[in-house]
């Protein structure tokens, strides 16, 4: 309901991005959103589909790719006109990245790197008044790269402020450039 609400709210201008899409889950819902505001807007759901077998970086499945899943529950639920899908790494996707966002989800790999990695590409993009969520940032979880990587970036940086934390996501809203 979290990824809903901000996915549907237009306080500012700007499109809704989704570092790491898994099986769809989260694509589903902010597209949900953006139907339901009868926009033309599409989530763009940024991931690689690749199951490593890395904890840290996706969660255990047993397919070689999450991408079969992701496109059945996209097209499951109507959903095809609301969702741009990138095939990609956050680093590759964002070397042709031009759009202002107002929405960013992060919930990519999960190792501190590639945490901090995705907030630097990813959040000059999003605009004043915009939000940034991350998941899996539990206090007592076992993504401590999660939580350091949002500290370091978001946390101790006076451009951010911080919305929302739940149980397992933590919501900024970005108050400068």
């Amino acid at each position: 309901l979290t990824l809903f609400y901000f996915a549907y709210d237009q306080s500012c201008s700007g499109c809704v991005v989704e570092i790491g899409s898994f099986k769809g889950k989260s694509t589903v819902w902010m597209a949900q959103a953006l139907k339901q505001r009868a926009k033309q807007e599409r989530v763009t759901a940024i991931d690689p589909h690749i199951n490593t077998g890395d904890d840290e970086v996706v969660p255990r499945y047993t397919e070689e790719s999450s991408y079969d899943a992701f496109v059945r529950n996209v097209s499951g639920n109507g959903l095809d006109n609301w969702v741009q899908t990138v095939k990609a790494t956050s680093e590759t996707a964002a070397k042709d990245w031009n759009q202002q966002i107002r929405t960013l989800f992060i919930d990519g790999s999960h190792r501190y790197e590639d945490v901090i990695l995705d907030l630097r590409l990813w959040e000059p993009w999003v605009n004043v008044g915009g939000i940034i969520i991350l998941h899996d940032t539990k206090p007592s979880g076992a993504f401590e790269g999660v939580r350091r990587a949002m500290k370091e970036h978001l946390g101790d940086n006076k451009k951010f402020s911080q919305v929302l934390q739940l149980l397992n996501m933590t919501v900024f809203r970005k108050l400068s450039n």
